[in-house]
C-alpha cells in the first residue's frame, strides 16, 4: 500500500521496524506512521457514509440515545 521495502529509510522522527532479514515487518513507530496514514483514510463519501451509518446503526443497538434525526436524515438520503 505505501511501497515499502528493505531499502526505505526511517524518516525524520520516525522509524519502519524491520525483520531479521531488512524487510519491512509491518510496525510503524512515531512519525513513520504518516506514509501510510493517507491511504487508511481514502475513502469515497459513499464508503465513509456507509461507515458512519453502520456505527449508528451499532451505537443504537447498544442502547442509550437515539440517533439525532438532521444525521440520520442525512446519512439515508432525506431532506428533513
Amino acid at each position: 500500500m505505501a511501497n515499502f521495502h528493505w531499502d526505505t529509510k526511517n524518516p525524520d522522527y520516525g522509524k519502519i521496524s524491520k525483520d531479521e532479514t531488512g524487510e519491512p515487518d509491518g510496525h510503524l513507530y512515531e512519525k513513520a506512521m504518516d506514509l501510510v496514514i493517507r491511504h487508511v483514510y481514502d475513502f469515497t463519501k459513499e464508503q465513509k457514509r456507509e461507515l458512519f451509518a453502520n456505527f449508528l446503526t451499532h451505537a443504537a443497538s447498544l442502547g442509550g440515545h437515539e440517533c439525532p434525526r438532521f444525521i440520520c436524515n442525512g446519512i439515508n438520503g432525506n431532506s428533513e
